[in-house]
């Protein structure tokens, strides 16, 4: 158990010197969670600081390769990788990696964009 919250931490610095590395500029990953959902979806949350929707645009396929290998390292298999906006701006405020449960699978296989502050970057 203990190696897998040592995990953590470094999986968060990982991620926020990665991105930093391909942006060029300061982000700032301020926590990275595992969770559990009462349905029963798991995964990883990351908060952060410094990014916006056009970067989103631009290193869209980074950040899924970056945050697909985090979640492999933490144990997940996502099956959605998205981006969360802050509503009404173009501010991004967190990425999740989402390993859905049966349910959740079925209710969002449709949808392209489930909430307006969503930025569906992969759906497996």
């Amino acid at each position: 158990m203990r190696d897998f919250l040592n995990k953590i931490p470094e999986s968060r610095g990982k991620l926020e010197s990665t991105i930093r590395k391909f942006k060029g500029a300061p982000v700032y990953i301020i926590e990275l969670k595992v969770f559990g959902t009462a349905c029963g979806c798991i995964g990883m949350l990351a908060d952060l600081r410094g990014l916006q929707t056009e970067d989103i645009e631009v290193y869209d396929k980074q950040f899924v390769a970056i945050l697909s290998e985090i979640s492999r390292d933490l144990g997940l298999k996502p099956h959605l990788i998205y981006a969360r906006t802050l509503p009404g701006s173009f501010e991004v405020v967190a990425f999740t990696a989402r390993e859905l449960c049966s349910r959740c699978k079925s209710d969002l296989a449709g949808f392209e964009k489930p909430r307006p502050d969503l930025i569906i970057l992969s759906k497996a």
